[in-house]
């Protein structure tokens, strides 16, 4: 009778680590999806920053050729 006890603790212990590894997965896909939104957001902001910098060089350029 003990064994039988023992097994079904094992059991139990075993059936809620296997729940807690699948909810760590979970959580885990979640944490990188938003992860790799964030990192798409930065990257689409760098690339507006590069063209705004592309345009201030040459309107600056642009006026310093004017004044000479």
């Amino acid at each position: 009778m003990d064994n039988d006890k023992i097994l079904a603790e094992i059991y139990t212990d075993i059936k809620w680590i296997k729940d807690e590894i699948k909810e760590l997965k979970e959580d885990t896909k979640q944490q990188l999806k938003e992860h790799d939104e964030r990192i798409a957001k930065l990257e689409e902001f760098k690339y507006k920053i590069m063209g705004a910098l592309i345009v201030i060089y040459f309107v600056v350029s642009g006026i310093l050729v004017y004044l000479r």
